[in-house]
């Protein structure tokens, strides 16, 4: 019997299966507390969707568990390390020993798997946050709400701003939190945080936590004064050049350069637009404004967009702001930048219970410039699942089909090329509007609160 017939034999088969059911059951406990119904496996489709979702929650499961051996792994080696220098009379602290252990760990779990000496680094990475971080950790891979990819990621990010071990806590927490006003037992595809929610809940609660201690601001300047423009080559004789500077100022010319690049794309360039960018980028910064045929039109101002809230400007709250598509920034680098001189303020009226802009209405089809800005500004991104480009780079297209009650923005939503076109479930409601994407499985995309960039 070859390797393939043994996994194949009855009892694998079984033992897969008994897992699977395992892991469906429990989780049909808990979304029975939440008061919510799962989805129905009443078709093939749906019940190989629901097979789909069960294997990758158990797939969350094993993580765990890998988590925890790897973490064992350490602490065996180390206690053999340990044994090994008594005997032959050498003194060393249990820290030093545990930091020779995690090398060696690795080393036999790159060439026991076959992993890659990264991908064993990052997960060494959770298996040695502090105690607190990591067992939430662990206990969110296990109940369904965090990857194995979010939880490295989650540990990256708190590691690389450098966050104390409480500030990290609450990190953690708010990450993972569920959904506004979802039941913390809801694992209905309603429920689920995507991706982007993520890495915007992640981005916020890091930079909350970096601008609360007092020297945030001499941090903030120290960093700033280290700015500067980088040129590098590679290999293959391909250049790379990186600028840092102010937050407002890259983005502003970030979003100049794919202005003048998706310009130069309506006009028939055949380039792709990231071609374009490194070459209108590079361009401007060479040879400036000229006749070239890549830059058409007339000159555009950089630009970009802040989105606040008024209370964080007048400095009774502290809730980061966002960078529609980008990122977010810390509430008083926010402040620094609405009080600049030249900057131009715009009021968004929103609902003060759900948090969404309150829009206008017109009597034509085209949709109306103030209309499309209430868009943009309630929506930030694209609402397809899963997809964080700005709303500023979609197109609009009607939810709600056009009746008597005129273009809304309510009957509005921004969307990639990709996602436009997916028609509303025939009796949705307005808000939330629901995706309906190829599969069978309906999903929920709730425009962000414009008062709190993240829910």
């Amino acid at each position: 019997m070859d390797l393939e017939e043994l996994w194949r034999t009855p009892a694998v088969t079984a033992a897969i299966e008994d897992l699977l059911a395992t892991v469906s059951e429990a989780y049909a406990v808990a979304q029975a507390r939440s008061g919510v119904a799962a989805l129905a496996a009443d078709t093939p489709a749906r019940a190989t969707l629901a097979r789909l979702v069960t294997a990758e929650r158990a797939v969350g499961l094993l993580c765990a568990e890998s988590l925890v051996a790897h973490e064992g792994l350490v602490t065996a080696i180390a206690d053999e390390v340990e044994v090994e220098q008594q005997s032959l009379g050498r003194r060393s602290t249990r820290a030093r020993i545990l930091e020779d252990a995690r090398v060696l760990a690795g080393d036999e779990i790159v060439a026991a798997t076959g992993l890659g000496v990264h991908e064993v680094q990052r997960r060494a990475r959770v298996v040695t946050a502090p105690p607190a971080v990591r067992e939430r950790l662990l206990t969110a891979m296990r109940t369904g709400t965090a990857t194995l990819q979010r939880a490295t990621a989650v540990v990256d990010e708190v590691r690389s701003s450098g966050l104390p071990d409480e500030a990290a806590e609450r990190v953690v927490d708010g990450v993972l939190r569920p959904k506004a006003r979802r039941h913390a037992c809801d694992r209905s595809a309603d429920a689920v945080v995507g991706h982007a929610l993520f890495r915007r809940r992640l981005r916020s609660a890091v930079a909350r936590e970096v601008d609360a201690p007092p020297d945030a601001e001499e941090a903030r300047a120290a960093r700033l004064a280290d700015r500067g423009v980088r040129a590098s080559l590679d290999e293959r004789g391909v250049g790379h050049l990186g600028i840092s500077g102010p937050a407002d100022q890259v983005v502003a010319a970030h979003e100049r350069i794919d202005t003048l690049a998706r310009r130069a794309k309506r006009a028939g360039d055949e380039r792709t637009l990231d071609q374009l960018r490194a070459d209108v980028a590079l361009h401007l910064l060479t040879r400036g404004w000229d006749q070239s045929p890549l830059l058409t039109g007339e000159p555009v101002a950089a630009t970009v967009n802040v989105h606040v809230g008024l209370l964080t400007l007048l400095g009774l709250r502290d809730e980061p702001a966002e960078i529609p598509g980008v990122g977010v920034l810390p509430a008083s680098v926010a402040r620094e930048i609405a009080l600049r001189p030249g900057t131009v303020w715009h009021r968004l009226v929103h609902d003060p219970v759900t948090g969404i802009v309150v829009g206008r209405t017109a009597s034509g089809y085209r949709i109306p410039a103030s209309i499309r800005d209430d868009v943009l500004a309630r929506d930030v991104t694209c609402r397809a699942p899963g997809c964080g480009q700005a709303a500023t780079r979609c197109e609009l297209d009607h939810v709600i089909p056009y009746g008597p009650e005129g273009t809304r923005a309510i009957s509005l939503t921004p969307g990639q090329q990709p996602h436009l076109g997916h028609q509303p479930h025939p009796g949705h409601q307005p808000h939330p509007v629901r995706v309906v994407r190829p599969s069978p499985a309906r999903r929920t995309c709730r425009p962000p609160r414009t008062s709190s960039p993240v829910t």
